[in-house]
């Protein structure tokens, strides 16, 4: 009996505590880092060709205001930046883009949050294959996310997540017509600071 009422007792105090930095009025800022490792591989039949590795890395810093308790609208930031280099040959390629827009964040008493964004910006791919080519596109993202904010302190959360997004370029110097999509899950962990 008394284990499940100190049970109550530390689930009770970890929702008040997480309610009180979610108020209306509050400020949060922060954001997310993802990155990865990938080594690429071709197989035709029974034969497996390494073709070369790649990196790709992101940031998402973030601000925004708690509008009513637990909904937090604000603005984010999107920089990224990713590389692949060939094994077999002089070429690699390498990405960049920038992105801005705005995000809305709804935070539950359990902890559980909800996000959704979307972002306009601009990307460069410069490929160099004996020779350095460069292409500039147009950009427009959007993602929809759940996760749970596990808090360390009194101002700071840690924030693993799970989203779905699309990301659409659109080459600047081709046909407006001719698009690339990307559509995807993405896991990724943030962190958040409550003023």
């Amino acid at each position: 009996m008394k284990k499940t009422l100190l049970a109550v007792i530390m689930v009770a105090a970890v929702v008040s505590f997480a309610q009180a930095q979610t108020e209306q009025g509050s400020i949060l800022a922060g954001g997310s880092v993802s990155m990865e490792f990938e080594n690429n591989k071709r197989e035709t039949g029974s034969t497996t060709v390494d073709r070369g590795n790649s990196f790709y890395a992101s940031f998402n810093p973030n601000v925004g205001y708690f509008f009513m308790d637990g909904l937090a609208v604000g603005l984010e930031l999107g920089v990224s930046s990713s590389t692949f280099k060939a094994d077999q040959s002089d070429y690699e390629s390498r990405n960049t883009s920038l992105s801005f827009g705005p995000f809305v964040k709804y935070y539950h008493k359990s902890n559980f949050f909800g996000l959704g964004s979307f972002a306009v910006g601009s990307a460069k791919s410069e490929v160099d294959d004996n020779g350095t080519s460069e292409v500039k596109y147009g950009l427009f993202n959007w993602r929809l996310g759940a996760g749970y904010a596990v808090f360390l302190n009194d101002h700071v959360s840690l924030e693993p997540m799970l989203s779905y997004g699309s990301n659409t370029l659109k080459n600047k110097d081709a046909d407006p017509e001719i698009k690339t999509l990307d559509n995807g899950l993405m896991i990724s962990v943030g962190f958040q600071i409550f003023l």
